[in-house]
C-alpha cells in the first residue's frame, strides 16, 4: 500500500530501497515532500507533463545522474533538487526557489527568471562546477551561504544593485580573485575564504559585516565608496601561518594615511602610531576595534611589528563621525579628554573601555541614538552632560568615578537602568523637558541626596530611585503624578518635599507621595516675582542669613537663584553682601528670558537676581563691586544688557522706561561682549556653603533700591498713532485740547489715561 498524505503524493515513495525507476502520474500536478527522497538507487523518474513544482526534499538523491524536467515546473522548494547530479538546467525557468533547492549539483551556469528577487540560504551552495554568475538587477537579497564553497566560482556580476548579501554567501570560492561588488549591506564573512586579490565595493554600500572578507591572504586592493558608514569586526582579517594563529589586525598595506591613520574608504581603519590622532574630516565611522588592530602590519603571509607606535595622547574626531565602533578605542589611548562630535549616532559596546586617563566631563550629543554597554568602563569621567534626545542603551554605560549628571535640554526620556548602581553619583540636573524616568534608572545610586523633578514630568519607573540616599526632593509638577511599583524602595523617610505655592494640599492629600517624606512644604519660583509699585530697597545684610537657601528663594520683591556648589556663590556673612563668581552665557540668559522659561529652567540656567518693576520710569540702584574681568549686567525686558562695573563699593544707578510690567535680569559675566560667553558652569545646585568667597574674577552686591518714580500701573496702552478719531483729548486737570497733543505726558482719551511718547 502507498501512504499519501496529499494528492501530490508527498512521502509516497519515501525511503524504497530498491527503486531504480519510475514513472509519476500524469494527473500529478506537483512533487510532494519527500516523495522519492531515501530511494537510494533511483536513476531515473519520468515528469508528468503538467507538474508545476517540487516540494521540499523532493528529489534530493544523489544517484540521480540528471532529469527532464518540464517546462512547466516553476517552483523548487527546499532541498528539492539538492545532490543531483545533473549538470546542465535551466534554471531560468523556476520563478520560486526554496532554501538549498540547487545546492550541491553539477551545474555549471545559472541563470535566473527576471520575476526572482531573492536567491534563499545555501540554494547553489557546494555546486563545484559552477564557474561564472551574474546577479540580475531583479534581485534584492542573496540569502546565507547562497554560493557557499562553489570552488571554481571565478567570476561574479551584478547587473544591478543587491540590498544585502547574507553571512557567508560567497564564503570558500576559492578561485574568485577579485569582484567588484554592488551591494547596500554585506553580511558576516560574506566572501570569507576566498582567493581575493582585490576588492571594489560600488557607491551606495553602507556596512562590511564582521569578517566579511577575512582569510584572503593575498587582498591588497580595497575600494570602497563615501557612503559606507560601519566596518564589522576583523572584516579584513587574515590568516596566518604562524603559532599565534589569527592576527586581530588588518593587513591592507596599500591604503591612503593621513596623520598616522590608513583609511578604507571614509572610515577610520589602521593607526599606525603617534601621540595626537586625528581622524581626517568626512570620516563616517571609526572601525570596531579600531585601536586594539594597532601593533602589526601585515602583508599576505608576513608581519612587521611597528616598533615605534605610540598609543595616542590626543584624539580628535571629525563633524561627520557617526559611528564609533565596538571596543575602537578600548585600552590604548593615553587620553585625558574627547570632544564627541554633535553628528555622532552610535558610541559601540566598551568604546572607551580602560581609557584610564580619561577624565572630567563628557558630553553625548543630541543625536546619539544608541549607547554601546560599558563604552565608558574603567574610565576616570567624573561629569556627563547628557543630550541624547532619543537614545537607546544597552544596560551600564559609565565608570563609578561619576559623581554628576547634567541632562540637557530637550531630552525627554531618561532610559531605564542608565545611571544604574553609580555608588558616586551625587547630582543630578534634570531640564523642564523630561516627561519620563525609566525602570530602574538611578537604582543604588546611594550617594544621590537632592532632586529636582520638572514640571513636564509624566512618568517614573519602577524602582527609579531604589536604594538612593535622598534628602530633598522639589517638584515642579503642580499635581502629583503616578508613581511606578517602589520608586524610592530601601529608601528610609525622606524627609523633605518641596512643592510649588498652591500645590501643598493637592500632595499632601495623595498618599503615594505623602507616605514618602517626612515633611512637606511650599516653595517660591521665578513666576512668584510681581511688580513692585513701589519704591523698594532689599538689604542683603537685613535679609539674608547663614541658613537661607540661596538656589532659589524670594528676598522681598526679589527672586534669588545661585550656584552655591560648583562656583561658591552665596552670601558673604563678614561683608554682609551676596558674592558671584559663576557666570551667565547667552544661551542660558536666552533659555532664561524665554516666555516658555518656567521656574527649573529659570534655576537651571540663570545665576542672579529677578524683579519686576511696573510700567513707568524708575532706576535700579544697585550697591556693588566688581573684581577682574567679572562685571554686572542688568537686562531690562527685551532690551539689550547694560553694564556695570565697579572697581570699588559703591551705589550706580540704571535708569528705565517701560510700557508695561517687565522684568529684570541682573547677573554676572565677563567684560568682553555685552553678554558675554560664560565661563564653564555646570551641575545641580545644592544648599549654599556658608561665608562664600570672591574668587579673582567676581561681582559683589550688597543691595539694591528699586526706585519707582512714575507707575502707569493700570494705564492704556500708549497710543502708537495720533488720531482724531480716538475721540477728544483732555489734559489730567480736565482740560479739552483743540486738536491732537503737541507734547509728550499724560492725557485723557475716552476716560482712559493714556501715554503719549
Amino acid at each position: 500500500m502507498v501512504y499519501c498524505r496529499r494528492n501530490d503524493l508527498s512521502f509516497a515513495f519515501n525511503s524504497m530501497k530498491s527503486l531504480k525507476q519510475i514513472k509519476l502520474p500524469k494527473a500529478l500536478t506537483g512533487l510532494g515532500e519527500g516523495i522519492l527522497s531515501g530511494s537510494n538507487v533511483l536513476e531515473k523518474v519520468t515528469f508528468p507533463d503538467n507538474a508545476t513544482y517540487i516540494d521540499h526534499n523532493a528529489l534530493a538523491i544523489s544517484t540521480l545522474k540528471g532529469v527532464d524536467l518540464p517546462s512547466t515546473i516553476t517552483k523548487l522548494g527546499k532541498d528539492a533538487l539538492r545532490g543531483v547530479g545533473f549538470r546542465t538546467i535551466n534554471v531560468s525557468q523556476f520563478t520560486e526557489l526554496g532554501e538549498g533547492c540547487l545546492s550541491e549539483t553539477n551545474i555549471t551556469e545559472v541563470s535566473l527568471n527576471s520575476s526572482v528577487k531573492e536567491i534563499p540560504a545555501e540554494a547553489f551552495s557546494g555546486c563545484n562546477r559552477l564557474g561564472s554568475l551574474t546577479i540580475p538587477s531583479t534581485v534584492e537579497t542573496i540569502g546565507d551561504e547562497a554560493f557557499k564553497n562553489c570552488k571554481k566560482l571565478n567570476n561574479i556580476t551584478f547587473a544591478g544593485q543587491v540590498e544585502t548579501i547574507g553571512k557567508e554567501a560567497f564564503s570558500g570560492c576559492q578561485k574568485l580573485t577579485s569582484v567588484s561588488i554592488n551591494a547596500v549591506n554585506i553580511g558576516e564573512s560574506a566572501f570569507a575564504s576566498c582567493d581575493l586579490t582585490s576588492v571594489e565595493i560600488a557607491n551606495g554600500a553602507k556596512s562590511i559585516g564582521g569578517w566579511a572578507f577575512d582569510g584572503n591572504h593575498q587582498l591588497t586592493s580595497v575600494t570602497t565608496p563615501q557612503t559606507l558608514e560601519e566596518i564589522g569586526s576583523h572584516a579584513f582579517n587574515g590568516w596566518m601561518v604562524f603559532q599565534v594563529g589569527f592576527y586581530d589586525t588588518p593587513f591592507i598595506t596599500n591604503l591612503p594615511a593621513e596623520d598616522g591613520v590608513k583609511y578604507i574608504g571614509s572610515v577610520a581603519y589602521l593607526y599606525t602610531g603617534g601621540s595626537d590622532l586625528k581622524i581626517k574630516e568626512g570620516t563616517l565611522g571609526i572601525a570596531d576595534n579600531f585601536l586594539t588592530n594597532h601593533r602589526v602590519e601585515v602583508n599576505s603571509y608576513s608581519s612587521t611589528t611597528i616598533s615605534d607606535w605610540t598609543a595616542p595622547t590626543s584624539i580628535t574626531l571629525p563633524s561627520s563621525v557617526r559611528i564609533i565602533g565596538k571596543q575602537s578605542f578600548k585600552e590604548n589611548t593615553n587620553i585625558t579628554t574627547i570632544d564627541l562630535p554633535a553628528s555622532l549616532e552610535k558610541i559601540g559596546h566598551q568604546a572607551f573601555s580602560g581609557c584610564s586617563n580619561l577624565k572630567g566631563s563628557i558630553t553625548l550629543p543630541a543625536s546619539t541614538k544608541l549607547l554601546g554597554g560599558y563604552a565608558f568602563e574603567n574610565t576616570k569621567i567624573t561629569r556627563v552632560y547628557y543630550n541624547a534626545v532619543e537614545a537607546e542603551n544597552e544596560g551600564r554605560i559609565f565608570p563609578n568615578t561619576l559623581t554628576r549628571v547634567i541632562i540637557g535640554e530637550g531630552v525627554k526620556n531618561i532610559p531605564s537602568g542608565l545611571f544604574e548602581n553609580l555608588t558616586n553619583l551625587a547630582r543630578l540636573q534634570m531640564p523642564s523637558t523630561v516627561e519620563s524616568i525609566g525602570d530602574g534608572a538611578f537604582r543604588s545610586c546611594s550617594s544621590l541626596t537632592t532632586l529636582d523633578f520638572p514640571s513636564a514630568l509624566k512618568e517614573i519607573g519602577s524602582y527609579a530611585f531604589q536604594g538612593t540616599t535622598l534628602s530633598l526632593i522639589s517638584v515642579y509638577m503642580n499635581e502629583p503624578i503616578a508613581l511606578g511599583e517602589n520608586v524610592f524602595y530601601e529608601c528610609s523617610a525622606i524627609p523633605l518635599l518641596k512643592v510649588p505655592n498652591g500645590s501643598l494640599a493637592a500632595y499632601m492629600a495623595n498618599g503615594s507621595w505623602s507616605s514618602q517624606f517626612q515633611k512637606i512644604e511650599q516653595f517660591d519660583g521665578a513666576s512668584n516675582t510681581e511688580a513692585v509699585n513701589k519704591t523698594t530697597t532689599v538689604s542683603v545684610s537685613e535679609t539674608v542669613t547663614e541658613d537661607t537657601d540661596l538656589t532659589g528663594t524670594m528676598l522681598g520683591s526679589v527672586y534669588v537663584t545661585l550656584d552655591t556648589e560648583d562656583s561658591g556663590d552665596g552670601y558673604n556673612s563678614t561683608e554682609g553682601c551676596l558674592v558671584i563668581n559663576s557666570t551667565v552665557s547667552d544661551e542660558q540668559l536666552a533659555a532664561t528670558t524665554a516666555d516658555d522659561a518656567d521656574n527649573l529652567t529659570v534655576k537651571n540656567q540663570f545665576n542672579g537676581l529677578i524683579f519686576e518693576v511696573p510700567a513707568g520710569k524708575g532706576s535700579v540702584v544697585i550697591d556693588c563691586q566688581t573684581l577682574g574681568q567679572n562685571v554686572i549686567y542688568i537686562k531690562i525686558g527685551a532690551n539689550d544688557p547694560q553694564q556695570v562695573e565697579a572697581a570699588s563699593k559703591q551705589q550706580l544707578s540704571v535708569p528705565y522706561t517701560v510700557t508695561e510690567a517687565t522684568r529684570i535680569y541682573v547677573y554676572a559675566a565677563p567684560t568682553t561682549g555685552a553678554a558675554a560667553k560664560a565661563q564653564e558652569r555646570d551641575g545641580v545646585k545644592a544648599p549654599r556653603r556658608a561665608n562664600a568667597y570672591a574668587n579673582t574674577d567676581a561681582v559683589k552686591i550688597y543691595g539694591l533700591t528699586i526706585k519707582v518714580d512714575e507707575n502707569l500701573t493700570g494705564i492704556a496702552t500708549p497710543l502708537a498713532t495720533l488720531t482724531q478719531k480716538d475721540g477728544a483729548y483732555y489734559t489730567l486737570d480736565g482740560r479739552r485740547l483743540n486738536g491732537l497733543p503737541t507734547q509728550k505726558g499724560l492725557y485723557i482719551v475716552n476716560r482712559k489715561k493714556v501715554v503719549i511718547k
